[in-house]
């Protein structure tokens, strides 16, 4: 008879209370200092044509006129930003410069717009820049300024209600432990499995779950949503086609570390 078989990667769990300012409902003002770093005119040499354009660190193209990026983390994406430049400097254009960007128009003063956006479990807040203006016939680059940004919770968006595992994956099969020294590719094969005290000759491969719910910071809010059960991880079981485990078939999974015995 085969069995099933649930095989955990374990971790070491620190009970640590942090008290940290609750946010209510309202505005949060931050200021951030950005400095643009110009590296002149760059020539880019092409299969049939030879681009120019104005060097910026940190900066993407529209054709051969940069915008600014950076991006800041926030407390939530689930707001509204207003965003402003205070304590603007400035600098005229080269010569140089104005061969590259004399053709293009430009707005009378520094565009910069925000959007707020998650990734890799942070909330961060894109911001934009056009570097460049054109005041009175003067052509200008952007040098160093204050950023303001002013965030509103936004209440129109409907946040998903959590939803709660109604059984737990433990309450069933049988579980071995692993530790994990580092994040990366593992495999497991019939003498590891053996090691670990599983009596492998009555395993249906096709029956093997990997689960993980360690490492990693837990979110600040809680309000963001977190797992209450064990998270399977997918796994590759080669040679599982027969239903039996031989001693060629082995397992491989991602997983994520350092987490100990």
């Amino acid at each position: 008879m085969h069995k099933k078989t649930n095989i955990f990667s374990s971790f070491s769990l620190l009970v640590v209370l942090v008290f940290v300012p609750i946010l209510l409902l309202g505005q949060m003002t931050s200021r951030y200092p950005i400095e643009l770093k110009w590296q002149g005119v760059t020539k880019e040499c092409l299969a049939d044509d030879t681009l120019y354009y104005m060097g910026l660190e940190s900066g993407t193209y529209v054709g051969s006129m940069p915008v600014f990026i950076q991006s800041y983390r926030i407390y939530d994406d689930q707001v509204k930003a207003k965003v402003e430049l205070e304590h603007v400097k400035s600098l005229p254009l080269s010569d140089e410069e104005m061969q590259v960007a004399g053709s293009s128009v430009f707005p009378a003063d520094f565009d910069v717009e925000a959007f707020p956006l998650r990734s890799r479990d942070e909330s961060l807040l894109s911001v934009r820049i056009n570097p460049i203006r054109q005041r009175g016939g003067v052509y200008e680059k952007l040098l160093s300024a204050t950023l303001s940004v002013t965030l509103t919770p936004d209440c129109s968006v409907q946040r998903p209600n959590q939803v709660y595992a109604t059984r737990s994956a433990m309450a069933s099969g049988d579980w071995y432990k692993i530790g994990l020294s580092e994040t990366g590719v593992y495999k497991l094969t019939y003498n590891e499995l053996s090691d670990l005290g599983i009596d492998v000759a009555h395993v249906d491969p096709r029956q093997i779950r990997i689960y993980h719910n360690g490492g990693g910071v837990l979110p600040e809010l809680n309000s963001v949503s977190r797992p209450d059960d064990l998270v399977e991880v997918p796994v590759y079981v080669a040679g599982e086609s027969d239903g039996r485990f031989d001693n060629s078939d082995y397992i491989l999974f991602y997983g994520r570390g350092p987490v100990t015995w």
